[in-house]
């Protein structure tokens, strides 16, 4: 009867003592010649609200009574564009290098005083643009909330 649980003891014990050792060993990652890795970098909220996207950008053309889906804008700016940083709830994230037309916020025009005609091509600028959707949300409208010193 002794031998029995004897044998039992042992066995949980050298069959423990095995789990032990196989959870002590280290994983090495297994890497191929010619594998890389790459951080990806993401640009983060910064504080910004949803549907926020803060960047910069070169002006090439200052158009007026610029018009899209729903929206009519009394200026509008086509601009090459690096993002900065994006806010939470971006439904069509803009990449950096990419040429868009952005809307001024009609409230922006009046509570700050920023004159149109002060916005000249081959400028640069900092914004904080505000993605919206058209009712169908197929196309995607950015309008600029506020101009940022750079």
């Amino acid at each position: 009867m002794y031998k029995i649980l004897y044998t039992i003891i042992g066995i949980i014990l050298f069959s423990c003592k095995s789990i032990s050792t196989a959870q002590e060993k280290k994983a090495t990652p297994i890497q191929t010649p010619n594998s890389k890795i790459e951080k990806q970098i993401t640009p983060g909220p910064n504080n910004l609200g949803p549907n926020s996207i803060q960047l910069t950008a070169e002006i090439y053309e200052v158009s007026k009574d610029f018009k899209v889906c729903d929206r009519n804008y009394k200026v509008a700016i086509l601009v090459k564009i690096k993002i900065v940083s994006n806010g939470f709830g971006i439904v069509n994230p803009l990449s950096t290098g990419q040429e868009i037309t952005l809307g001024v916020h009609k409230s922006l025009l009046k509570k700050l005083d920023v004159d149109p005609n002060q916005l000249k091509t081959r400028q640069h600028v900092t914004v904080i643009v505000r993605e919206r959707l058209c009712l169908d949300a197929s196309v995607p409208t950015y309008e600029i909330t506020s101009f940022l010193p750079r």
